[in-house]
Order: structure tokens, then C-alpha cells, then sequence
């Protein structure tokens, strides 16, 4: 595999026009039913779904140093690949709204 090709598909900014990665639908799909509070649901699954990955690597003997790392890297590229796609489901919640009761209050 092509190390350099790698790092640029991760490097690609995330765009709520196009379609959320696969790896991102789970954490997409548990955030939206909770409507303008997506975003606080969405990156906190995110950094509960890193902790996760950190705790496996530790119990499986991992130095520290690394699992610190891993749980740094992972949640903070989950939480950047996550910001548009909740954005845009509270612009669509409080789009919905504003059609519904009128007015920007």
C-alpha cells in the first residue's frame, strides 16, 4: 500500500455535501435522533468510541505513552471529521423549526 495516498484520503476535509464515510455513519446515525443537541451527542460518542479503542490497546499491554496518543489522534480526527455532518443536522433541525413556528427568535 502507498503510504503517502493514505495520509492524503485522511487528510481530505470533511464536506456535509457529500456522503459521510462509512466509519462515520454509526456515530452519525446515534447523534441525529437527538436533534439540536447533535453535535454535544456526536462528539461525545466520538471520544467515548476513542476511549474505547484506548482501553483495548492497554489491556492489551500497549505502552502508555501510546495509548495517550491514539486516544488523542483518534478522537480529535473523529470530532473533525464529525463537526460538519452535525452542523448541518442542527441547521436542519432548526430550519425545520423556524418553517414550522415561523420567525428567527
Amino acid at each position: 500500500p502507498d503510504v503517502k495516498k493514505i495520509v492524503e484520503q485522511l487528510m481530505v476535509p470533511p464536506d456535509a455535501s457529500k456522503p459521510a464515510p462509512g466509519w462515520l455513519q454509526p456515530l452519525i446515525g446515534l447523534a441525529e435522533p437527538a436533534g439540536e443537541s447533535a453535535t454535544i451527542v456526536g462528539y461525545s460518542l466520538a471520544i467515548v468510541t476513542a476511549l474505547l479503542v484506548t482501553i483495548v490497546l492497554a489491556v492489551l499491554h500497549f505502552p502508555g505513552l501510546f495509548d495517550v496518543m491514539v486516544f488523542f489522534g483518534t478522537s480529535a480526527y473523529a470530532c473533525w471529521q464529525l463537526g460538519p455532518y452535525l452542523d448541518k443536522i442542527v441547521a436542519d433541525v432548526e430550519a425545520q423549526y423556524n418553517d414550522k413556528y415561523g420567525g428567527d427568535e
